[in-house]
């Protein structure tokens, strides 16, 4: 069901084969996404561009430690959208969908 969500055998891999340490780093960017997710959100609804991008940019660098492959595409396209500028609506409903996607997939794992 969450296949295009999570890759747990990429997740173990980037890990360096740790599979406590995946699950640890997993944790840690439903942390991370609970914490940044409204402020990327307040900050593109007011018009903060280079805000969004920034708090994006710290999201990416926590998702390239998981398996979180839909989540990690969608940060990089808003990230680099914002970064030039762009107020693309499509490039955000991406990220944001694909960060509800991910706190669905965690909530399963309880």
């Amino acid at each position: 069901m969450f296949d295009n969500i999570f890759d747990w055998n990429l997740a173990i891999s980037r890990a360096g084969g740790n599979k406590d340490l995946a699950h640890e780093l997993t944790g840690l960017l439903a942390e991370t996404i609970k914490e940044l997710k409204p402020k990327i959100s307040e900050a593109w609804a007011s018009g903060q561009i280079d805000i969004a991008s920034q708090l994006t940019h710290k999201l990416h660098g926590g998702v390239a430690y998981t398996g979180a492959q839909a989540l990690q595409a969608a940060a990089k396209k808003f990230e680099q959208a914002t970064k030039a500028g762009s107020k693309d609506a499509s490039t955000y409903e991406e990220l944001y969908n694909a960060m509800l996607a991910f706190e669905t997939f965690v909530k399963e794992l309880d």
